[in-house]
């Protein structure tokens, strides 16, 4: 681990090139290694079980808002502490932030949120 600031960003560049190295790596192997299609590897699998039924179909979206909003903001407040943590900003400059940030990820879920009645299963 290095010092300063050309340190931190030798790092953080030596780590993303290892992770692409890794990346292209496992990409050759599995290229390598492969034998051609076969009906096993095409085969539908469901947990260790036979194949039963329709492989999709219509189910329940009655919470998709709420883990549309979830998806949207957890993030955001991750981040935003990660911010407030590590560089010791004023708490307003971050809940400024968190304004900006949490009010277009608001407004897109109730966006959503309005065109669920798509997304429900008719009813017989």
């Amino acid at each position: 681990m290095t010092t300063g600031w050309a340190g931190v960003y030798l790092d953080i560049a030596v780590t993303i090139i290892i992770g692409i190295a890794i990346s292209y790596l496992a990409v050759a192997i599995g290229l390598a290694l492969s034998k051609g299609e076969s009906k096993a590897k095409t085969k539908r699998f469901e947990s260790g079980n036979e194949e039963l039924g329709r492989a999709r179909g219509l189910y329940m979206m009655q919470y998709y808002p709420y883990l549309l909003v979830f998806m949207l903001t957890e993030p955001v407040f991750v981040v935003l502490f990660t911010i407030l943590l590590y560089l010791h900003v004023l708490s307003y400059v971050v809940f400024v932030l968190s304004v900006i940030i949490f009010v277009p990820s608001l407004l897109f879920a109730l966006k959503e949120a309005k065109v669920l009645k798509k997304w429900l299963m008719p009813k017989d």
